[in-house]
């Protein structure tokens, strides 16, 4: 995924230090590539763990970044798995000694997690699924009618499920 920062230094240096993250490759450029439209910007690369990249671009020449105000600030937000809710809890921890504000663990039944923001405004979420999620539900009662009923709200959502 990729995300606008407004300082791509500041940036790096608060996902190394908040979340063990590294810094992989930084590309500057006058133009974009697939336009050539004349926007320099940077474009920066933390290895986000799994094989999982994250991204950002910071765009000195576009007005102050802002957010989806018509989304509540809770929805839009990355989320990372941790292996052990030691982890979870350490990472809650750091966070905190950091001076980050952290929400949770919150209990959503399936998961525990916990939420924060970087310094770029973004929603942060890291987790620790407490259940078998590939087999969640499949032997339990009731399976089939949770599967109806998702059937039916992604159909009149005009999605098929």
């Amino acid at each position: 995924a990729a995300y606008r920062c407004k300082d791509a230094k500041e940036t790096v240096e608060w996902y190394a230090k908040n979340l063990n993250m590294d810094f992989v490759l930084a590309i500057a450029e006058d133009l974009v590539p697939s336009t050539k439209a004349p926007d320099p910007y940077m474009h920066i690369f933390l290895d986000a763990g799994g094989g999982n990249v994250l991204a950002f671009f910071e765009l000195p020449n576009s007005p102050e970044m802002g957010r989806d105000e018509n989304t509540p600030a809770w929805v839009q937000h990355m989320a990372f798995e941790v292996d052990s809710m030691e982890t979870l809890l350490a990472a809650k921890a750091k966070l905190e000694a950091n001076g980050v504000e952290v929400l949770g663990p919150t209990n959503h039944t399936i998961f525990k997690s916990i939420y924060f923001f970087d310094p770029n405004g973004h929603r942060g979420h890291q987790h620790r699924y407490s259940r078998d999620v590939q087999n969640l539900g499949r032997s339990e009662v009731g399976h089939a009618e949770r599967v109806e009923q998702n059937q039916t709200r992604a159909q009149a959502c005009g999605l098929d499920a």
